[in-house]
């Protein structure tokens, strides 16, 4: 898992979660393509929010003109900018996770 793109990171998460709650043997495959898009928007949408939420209200504007640049661009500025940012976005798998698995 070490060597995972973010997205592939996102997709493996999104993928376990499904099976963890019987998604994959419940739903037909489209069901089950659109349950995981719904995970994958959700998962998305919680990370953006922290990272904004942890970002210094000083480099909020500067956030906002580097997400029109490109993908390392974007990285750059947040390993910059959230030196703990895989601590973030673990605690945001942690709790996505505990709200869909019971």
């Amino acid at each position: 898992m070490e060597n995972m793109t973010f997205q592939e990171l996102l997709n493996f998460f999104v993928d376990n979660l499904a099976k963890e709650q019987g998604a994959d043997r419940l739903l037909d495959e489209d069901a089950l393509k659109e349950f995981k898009n719904d995970l994958l928007r959700n998962i998305i949408n919680r990370i953006n929010i922290a990272i904004v939420d942890n970002l210094p209200e000083e480099k909020l504007d500067e956030y906002e003109e580097v997400l029109a640049k490109s993908k390392e661009d974007q990285s750059e500025f947040l390993k910059k900018n959230l030196p703990d940012l895989d601590k973030i976005i673990a605690k945001e798998f942690e709790e996505f996770r505990s709200l869909y698995v019971k």
